[in-house]
């Protein structure tokens, strides 16, 4: 074996090994389709938790609508049809968006939430269709979020919801238990 040949940037690669095969391409371009689809699918369970595209105002195709729709703001039933749909008071949304609950009372339904409550908003409503989606539904979602977790420190997933920090977190835990990674 020549020594240069096995210094970086010496190593000589065959014409081949530059392309890419069918299989690998076949391989990436299912993958991408797979994660588009379930990007869809994900968009279409956040509007459904939040009460509708005639709630919402607007259906949510990708990343920049929900961009847009966290910009100009969430309707006030948007919030409620979430603490309906995930059994939560006004009192404990409200301290999850990070507004007051007398805040939320004075709004009418049709009202538009500031940016940082429907950016917010959206995140909770990711957050809780990924987690009805790998544990199969809400009740058992729920009970994941109370319980404590050694993956958060032995918090329970719920304390982290009031932070989009938190959220990824609670997210993150989400998509290791999807994909069978214990933590």
């Amino acid at each position: 074996m020549n020594r240069r040949n096995i210094l970086p940037g010496t190593i000589r690669k065959s014409p081949s090994s530059s392309f890419l095969t069918l299989a690998t391409f076949v391989v990436i371009f299912k993958t991408q389709v797979v994660y588009m689809e379930k990007n869809r699918m994900s968009t279409n369970d956040i509007v459904r938790i939040l009460g509708g595209a005639k709630v919402v105002g607007s259906p949510i195709r990708s990343e920049m609508d929900r961009y847009r729709l966290g910009k100009t703001g969430l309707p006030k039933k948007a919030l409620l049809s979430l603490a309906a749909r995930i059994d939560l008071s006004l009192k404990v949304i409200a301290g999850l968006v990070n507004i007051t609950e007398r805040t939320i009372q004075r709004k009418k339904d049709l009202d538009h939430l500031s940016k940082p409550v429907s950016e917010q908003l959206l995140q909770l409503a990711e957050a809780f269709s990924r987690g009805e989606e790998v544990f199969g539904s809400l009740d058992r979602m729920k009970q994941w979020l109370t319980a404590p977790n050694k993956a958060l420190d032995d918090t329970p997933p719920f304390d982290f919801l009031s932070s989009r920090f938190g959220i990824q977190m609670v997210l993150d835990e989400l998509g290791r238990i999807e994909h069978g990674v214990i933590s």
